[in-house]
C-alpha cells in the first residue's frame, strides 16, 4: 500500500513539474514578444512568471540562470536596478554552477553599473576582462568584443585611468584590424530607457 501511495505521489510531482515547464515556456514566449514590441511592463511580468515556473519545475541551474539573465535585463531597462542586479548576480552564480557563459551576466552587470558611475562599472569590467582575453570568444565575436573593449576604455578614462583606457583601445583596434570583414557590432542593453514601465523615475 505504501509503495502504491509513493508511486502515486511521484506521478503527481512529475505531472506538476511538466505543467510548470509548459507554463514557463508559454510565459517566456509572451515575454519575448512583449520585449520585441517594446512592451516592457508586460515583458517583466511574463519573465517573472517564467522564472517562477522554471524553479517550480526544477528546470536546473542552466535554465534558471538563462531566465534570471533575461529577467534581470528587463528589470534594468525598466529602472528596477536593485532587483535587476540581484537577478544578474543570480544568473552569474548559476552559470558558474552549470558551466554556462559567465561573460554574459558580467557584461550586463558592467553596463548597468555605468548608471551608478565609472568606479562601480570598472569593478565589473575587471571581472569581465579575462573573458574578453579568451581567444575563442574574440574569434567568434570580434566586432562585439572590440565594442565592449572601447566601452570599457571610456569607463576607465572617466575613472581617471587613462593608461588602462589606452590599453583597451589598442586591443580593440587590433581586433578590428585583424577582422576587417566583420560586420558584427555590439548591441548594448538600453538600461534605464523605460522607467515608466515600472513607475520609476529615471
Amino acid at each position: 500500500m505504501a509503495a502504491v501511495c509513493l508511486s502515486t505521489l511521484c506521478g503527481c510531482v512529475s505531472l506538476a513539474e511538466n505543467i510548470n515547464a509548459r507554463n514557463g515556456s508559454a510565459h517566456e514566449a509572451a515575454a519575448r514578444v512583449a520585449a520585441h514590441n517594446g512592451d516592457w511592463r508586460t515583458a517583466r511580468l511574463q519573465y517573472a512568471q517564467a522564472l517562477t515556473n522554471a524553479q517550480l519545475a526544477h528546470a536546473g541551474a542552466a535554465e534558471e540562470g538563462r531566465l534570471s539573465y533575461e529577467y534581470g535585463r528587463v528589470l534594468g531597462i525598466t529602472c528596477s536596478y536593485g532587483l535587476a542586479e540581484q537577478m544578474l548576480q543570480s544568473s552569474l552564480q548559476l552559470a558558474r554552477q552549470s558551466g554556462g557563459p559567465e561573460y554574459l551576466p558580467l557584461l550586463e552587470l558592467a553596463l548597468m553599473a555605468e548608471k551608478q558611475g565609472p568606479q562601480q562599472a570598472v569593478k565589473y569590467y575587471r571581472e569581465l576582462e579575462p573573458h574578453l582575453d579568451d581567444a575563442q570568444l574574440s574569434a567568434r565575436h570580434p566586432g562585439g568584443v572590440a565594442d565592449v573593449r572601447k566601452r570599457y576604455a571610456s569607463v576607465l578614462a572617466a575613472s581617471g585611468d587613462e593608461a588602462g583606457a589606452t590599453a583597451q583601445r589598442v586591443k580593440a583596434s587590433a581586433l578590428e584590424a585583424a577582422n576587417p570583414g566583420s560586420s558584427e557590432a555590439g548591441h548594448f542593453t538600453p538600461y534605464g530607457s523605460a522607467c515608466a514601465a515600472s513607475g520609476t523615475a529615471n
